[in-house]
C-alpha cells in the first residue's frame, strides 16, 4: 500500500505541474519498488521523471534526469529489479583501475607508473 500512494503521490503532482514534488515522490516510490523488488513502480517512476525532465529546465531537469539514469540502473536488461549492491557498482563512474604498492613510500599508485608521484621511486622497466 505504502508503494501505491507514493507513486500516487507523484503522478498526482506531476499532473498538478508540480515537478519538485513529483520528483520527492518519485524517490520514495523508486525506493520503496526497490524494498519491494517492484520492477512495476521503478518503470512508473522512470516515467515520471522523464516526463518532468521534458517539461522542465536547470536544476528541476538534471534532478529529473538524475531520477531517470537510476532508475534505469535498478532494471537489468530484461527488466527485472537487480541487487542493491549491483546497482552501486552501476551508478559508479569511477572505474577501478590496477594499482600497486610503492616500495619506498607505500602509498598507492596506478599499476603502469614508472615514477611514484608521492617520493619520486623509480621503477624498472619491464
Amino acid at each position: 500500500m505504502e508503494r501505491a500512494t507514493d507513486l500516487q503521490r507523484a503522478q498526482e503532482a506531476l499532473a498538478a505541474g508540480q515537478h519538485k514534488s513529483a520528483l520527492r515522490e518519485g524517490w520514495r516510490a523508486v525506493g520503496v519498488g526497490l524494498r519491494q523488488r517492484d520492477s512495476a513502480t521503478i518503470n512508473a517512476t522512470l516515467e515520471i521523471a522523464l516526463m518532468v525532465a521534458a517539461a522542465s529546465e536547470g536544476k528541476v531537469h538534471g534532478d529529473a534526469e538524475m531520477l531517470a539514469i537510476y532508475c534505469r540502473n535498478c532494471l537489468d536488461s530484461t527488466g527485472r529489479v537487480i541487487e542493491s549492491q549491483s546497482i552501486l557498482d552501476r551508478l559508479s563512474f569511477r572505474r577501478k583501475s590496477s594499482r600497486r604498492q610503492c616500495p619506498d613510500c607505500a602509498e598507492e599508485i596506478a599499476a603502469e607508473a614508472r615514477l611514484c608521484r608521492f617520493c619520486g621511486y623509480r621503477f624498472d622497466s619491464v
